[in-house]
């Protein structure tokens, strides 16, 4: 028969090779899949991987000792680090499960275009600004008027209507599928570009839109547009979009838009950027 002193120093060990186990899982799927990201975004995603992992050694670690000190010392010392330990291994089976879990459903590449709408509908899905880019990616032109309505939608989530527009811009870029309502989608740009000077705080929305309405290439945008370029109520990389916006437009009635703005900007680095828009346009007007 096995002493209890030794079976619990068995289960300690086998509860530390399970949570590094564990452990080895979870950094492996979690660097991989923060691998992509950058800035401020990625210094956090690696702060909390590695928070987790020095965690879960700590615990172990004073677990492991604990419960090997415990046959030289008093019976509920070397108890305390087994159960110190166990606790060590599920709290890390946990979150590497659900670290798991989390990185599967965040894998949209991988899931149908079925799967994408459905919980692109969804006003509370997870993630549901990665899903609704992921039908932009694929030209998915039957989400065209889900996607106008979710940018028109005031009370949707701000990534969630930001992403809507770039989506558009993608299924809607020149020349525009015939099976897409481009009056429709126009409305939902503009409408996104006029109803952001109230909210300073929507230049995602406005941002995307007017990059989505640059891929449009319609002439019908130049006016809305126009109207953003030196509007201090929006940033100056909003300008600085709605110059580039301009420019892929093209056109005689978007190179007067520029030569206007540039006339009555008094932003010295927006006139240089306009200057270098309209040098880019000149090859096209010859």
């Amino acid at each position: 028969m096995i002493p209890p002193r030794f079976r619990d120093i068995k289960v300690t060990m086998a509860a530390a090779i399970i949570g590094a186990l564990a452990a080895v899982i979870f950094a492996i799927s979690w660097f991989r899949f923060i691998a992509g990201n950058c800035g401020v975004v990625r210094f956090y995603e690696q702060l909390y991987g590695i928070v987790i992992l020095v965690a879960w050694l700590a615990v172990t670690a004073v677990g492991v000792w604990l419960a090997r000190k415990g046959p030289r010392s008093k019976p509920w010392v070397g108890v305390f680090g087994t159960g110190l330990t166990m606790v060590a291994c599920l709290g890390m089976v946990g979150v590497c499960v659900k670290t798991v879990v989390h990185i599967r459903y965040m894998d949209f590449p991988a899931k149908t275009t079925a799967t994408l709408l459905e919980i692109a509908k969804r006003p509370g899905a997870k993630a549901r600004d990665s899903a609704i880019l992921e039908l932009g990616l694929r030209k998915v032109t039957e989400s065209a008027p889900m996607l106008c309505a979710i940018l028109e939608n005031e009370q949707a989530a701000r990534a969630d209507r930001s992403s809507a527009a770039n989506a558009l811009g993608r299924i809607c870029e020149h020349p525009c599928p015939e099976n897409v309502n481009k009056d429709r989608v126009l409305s939902a740009l503009v409408a996104a570009l006029q109803n952001a000077k109230s909210d300073p705080y929507r230049d995602a929305v406005v941002y995307q839109a007017v990059w989505a309405l640059g891929q449009t290439r319609d002439i019908r945008a130049v006016g809305p547009i126009e109207d953003l370029i030196c509007d201090t109520r929006l940033p100056q990389y909003v300008w600085e979009a709605a110059i580039g916006a301009l420019h892929s437009i093209g056109g005689a009635q978007a190179r007067q838009a520029l030569e206007s703005k540039r006339d009555t900007c008094k932003h010295g680095q927006t006139r240089a950027v306009i200057d270098d828009a309209l040098d880019k346009m000149k090859p096209e007007l010859r």
